[in-house]
């Protein structure tokens, strides 16, 4: 004679502080990762970089309201053309934070940083608009 039955089942759970609500405009926020910017290389379009600013800047498309943070994972400058590459990433990045939207910049293995591990941020020095 069986008197209950107890199913296993996950304890509740209290609400995580800053846990991820729901905006104003209904949508759940997002995180972009972009990556092989390459900015200041002369055989890499533009127009692409152009067409990312305007989705961000809600040009294109109301679900860039989504784009809670722009994470920019590595490959954001040509190598051959380090002064020119950072100028431009700069202004880029200036655009998206005008947008407002915060930006984190991981560097690559090829964007100008210390050789060190765990590798150093890229100086604000080099991003005077950006910073």
């Amino acid at each position: 004679h069986v008197d209950d039955v107890y199913l296993p089942s996950p304890a509740p759970q209290a609400a995580v502080k800053g846990e991820l609500q729901k905006s104003s405009n209904g949508y759940e926020p997002c995180l972009l990762f972009i990556s092989g910017l390459d900015c200041g290389n002369p055989n890499t379009s533009t127009m692409t970089r152009d067409m990312l600013l305007a989705y961000l800047q809600g040009n294109l498309t109301s679900s860039a309201a989504r784009v809670c943070r722009v994470i920019v994972a590595g490959g954001s400058i040509f190598v051959n053309d380090v002064s020119y590459g950072t100028k431009e990433l700069d202004s880029f990045l200036a655009q998206i934070c005008a947008a407002g939207i915060p930006v984190n910049l991981l560097p690559g293995e090829d964007d100008p940083t210390t050789a060190n591990w765990p590798q150093r941020p890229i100086h604000s020095s080099l991003l005077k608009f950006a910073s």
